[in-house]
């Protein structure tokens, strides 16, 4: 069976929504219904360490525990209930089963708990270990499996393995890296763990989003299987060459090459990103997230001296934003009572601008000194209010079951 058919099978898969199956086994065979909670969970605690610090509550300096929780735990969160649920439907193998699940969850919770109590090499370890039983247990069902998944997909598995290994030279063997190599692997380990799933999952879930309730795809916006794959693969070793670049010390390149990777994976992959009118506010909210990486590499490239404060563009703004954008997609294609999505929505809407006004507020800690407790603590605050948004327009799916 070729992948596009088996990609027919998912999407009309994901648009039913009846109470058939037994709540526990549901959780196994559709994992987004922990990880995505849990995810939610781990980036509240991850914002909030910054008015616990500035109030004095918390003792240690938050600076490594921080991105921690917000990609090892949010992002890695959203990445493994999203390609434990996918993974098996589009290769047509069995689902998880309850033990996997409670393995992978324990797994993640753990290195959690190690983050937020400053315990960084253990959290590694365990996140590590959490990241290769996924990578296992996904491995393990292409044996007998009917199909291959879409090479997206292929993709997010890889940066998996790239996030794995950086977590396990960070836990056993930093000290004894080079600096240029500690560099490569913190950008493997935070950009290129979600920036990597994001073109090559992205790719395939993208369109969706951006079209969701459209009769049809205007002329030219969408790409043939040749030229996604090529967007795809060409726009991620451009990302890699980009981290080895910028490693060793070409940061403007480095950023200027991976905006050239992000425009080349668009081009070719994902055309609506740039090009046309947005149909809803969610597509307008997608194109409003690849908008934001595509301006933090660029100003990066010719703006390289404030940088923790511009790559909040591309955390907060990129990532904070496509993360629960393909979330969405996932929980109203399983969890709905009606596959189709009104254009508009107030709530997006305020999510983007309330996310526009956190990448401000963090930006401007760094770029004025005098502001940083003030601005960080406000920057949480506001990324926590878009959360519980986002909770709140998802309260009501999370209990219902699809049948399978």
């Amino acid at each position: 069976m070729r992948s596009g058919k088996r990609g027919i099978t998912f999407l009309s898969f994901m648009n039913r929504s009846e109470l058939t199956s037994p709540p526990l086994s549901m959780a196994a065979s559709e994992p987004f219904r922990v990880f995505f909670p849990l995810g939610i969970l781990a980036a509240i605690i991850g914002s909030l360490l910054w008015p616990a610090f500035h109030a004095g509550w918390l003792k240690i300096y938050p600076a490594i525990q921080h991105p921690r929780l917000m990609i090892f735990g949010f992002g890695a969160a959203f990445v493994s209930g999203f390609l434990g649920t996918a993974w098996p439907k589009f290769i047509g193998s069995r689902p998880l089963t309850l033990t996997e699940l409670s393995f992978l969850v324990s797994s993640w919770s753990v290195a959690q708990c190690f983050y937020v109590i400053g315990a960084v090499q253990p959290g590694d370890f365990a996140f590590a270990t959490h990241e290769i039983l996924l990578m296992g247990m996904l491995g393990f069902r292409l044996r007998g499996a009917e199909d291959w998944p879409p090479p997206g997909f292929i993709l997010a598995f890889l940066s998996l393995a790239g996030a794995a290994t950086s977590a396990l030279i960070f836990c056993f063997a930093s000290a004894s890296i080079s600096p240029r190599i500690d560099v490569l692997l913190r950008l493997i380990a935070y950009e290129g763990a979600l920036l990597l799933p994001l073109i090559g999952v992205g790719s395939f879930l993208f369109p969706r989003v951006f079209f969701a309730g459209t009769p049809r795809i205007p002329p030219g916006l969408t790409p043939s299987a040749r030229s996604r794959k090529m967007g795809i693969w060409g726009g991620a070793g451009l990302i890699l060459v980009s981290f080895v670049l910028e490693a060793w010390g070409r940061v403007q390149t480095g950023n200027l090459v991976r905006f050239g990777a992000l425009y080349f994976w668009a081009w070719f992959a994902f055309p609506s990103a740039f090009r046309g009118t947005c149909p809803s506010t969610r597509a307008w909210a997608l194109r409003s997230a690849i908008t934001a990486i595509a301006a933090c590499f660029l100003l990066r490239g010719f703006w390289p001296g404030p940088g923790f404060g511009l790559e909040h563009l591309l955390f907060i703004g990129g990532f904070g934003l496509t993360i629960p954008l393909i979330a969405d997609r996932v929980i109203l294609g399983h969890c709905a009572a009606s596959p189709v999505v009104s254009p508009t929505s107030r709530s997006w809407r305020w999510i983007v601008w309330l996310l526009c006004l956190a990448f401000v507020t963090r930006a401007s800690a760094d770029l004025f000194p005098a502001t940083l407790a003030s601005h960080q603590v406000y920057a949480s605050i506001v990324f926590v209010a878009v959360l519980i948004i986002w909770i709140g327009i998802h309260r009501k799916h999370f209990h219902k079951v699809s049948p399978h």
